[in-house]
């Protein structure tokens, strides 16, 4: 069983975009570090099938666009795909979709007006919160305002690192990160108007919002794996205060 948020909600012209947020930034949110360290362990340790791992497709898209030696980079979903029937799966060849037409074409895939939609690839699509989280995990979820959408804990190995990429824009879905076991040596960059900020997100309960709709980049140079919380949103009601223009619609800003 699991308890389900309901549908994503459509992108508007009230959501602005990635030129209206800097590249990184604190929500008004604290958490208990060690208990989500011991709940990282509870979801690790469930039968694959109960955990809810990532489905084929994205595996796929994963393994292709981010070639890290040796599986540095391992994740454990958290929600879980919403299955609703309504949907019109797309039966496309995933790996002919990368291979020939690459980011691009791919995008199409997690696009709901793209006669190339496949709901699989939209991160959007894993609403449901299933009911056997641990329950401080769970109340974690609680606490956002935004609509929760693909949420998992992300480890990155020791001297390991994420190559430059771009991942949605903000109308789309937006990254919160919650670092729970990290480095001096861990840095996460990201690269505007072809000049990169680059930050240690230390694991001090808080969340950060990090601006990866522009391009961006994780090494972590430390002898200890990395391991985030990464709760990603439908909606921008968690980071409005971080909103870097009051007068003008989104619509007018990008």
């Amino acid at each position: 069983m699991v308890l389900s948020q309901g549908n994503p909600p459509n992108t508007n012209s009230s959501q602005f975009k990635k030129h209206n947020f800097p590249n990184f930034g604190e929500l008004d949110l604290r958490f208990d570090v060690a208990q989500l360290i011991l709940d990282a362990h509870k979801v690790a340790s469930l039968p694959a099938e109960t955990r809810y791992d990532e489905l084929i497709p994205s595996r796929s898209y994963i393994a292709a666009h981010f070639p890290i030696k040796d599986s540095g980079y391992v994740y454990i979903l958290v929600t879980k795909f919403n299955t609703n029937t309504s949907d019109q799966k797309v039966e496309v060849d995933l790996k002919s979709i990368v291979k020939e037409s690459g980011i691009k074409q791919f995008r199409r895939g997690y696009s709901s007006e793209s006669s190339s939609y496949v709901p699989e690839l939209d991160e959007r699509r894993y609403t449901n919160i299933p009911d056997n989280l641990p329950p401080y995990l769970a109340s974690v979820l609680r606490l956002f305002k935004g609509h929760i959408g693909r949420t998992r804990f992300a480890i990155l190995k020791a001297n390991q690192q994420i190559k430059e990429h771009v991942d949605n824009n903000l109308d789309h879905t937006i990254r919160i990160h919650i670092p729970l076991i990290t480095n001096n040596d861990c840095i996460f960059g990201v690269n505007r108007a072809g000049v990169w900020e680059l930050k240690n997100l230390p694991a001090d309960g808080r969340a950060y919002f990090v601006n990866t709709a522009f391009p961006h980049k994780v090494e972590n140079n430390g002898n200890e794996d990395r391991l985030h919380l990464i709760v990603n949103l439908n909606t921008q009601h968690d980071i409005h205060h971080l909103c870097l223009t009051d007068s003008l619609t989104a619509s007018q800003q990008f």
